[in-house]
């Protein structure tokens, strides 16, 4: 998360976020920060509308 946020106060555009917000969706959701799905691979495609609460 710290990435996204240094990342975007850089100036990174939304496009350039996509891969990093989806390995971080990845890693939390899907993985479950390394105890299951080793090597899964996600893409962030086709979303409209994300919204993270800090």
């Amino acid at each position: 998360m710290k990435q996204i946020l240094e990342l975007q106060e850089a100036g990174s555009t939304e496009e350039d976020l996509h891969p990093i917000v989806a390995e971080a969706i990845t890693e939390s959701y899907f993985r479950e920060l390394g105890t299951r799905a080793d090597g899964l691979r996600s893409d962030f495609m086709h979303v409209q509308v994300i919204e993270f609460l800090f």
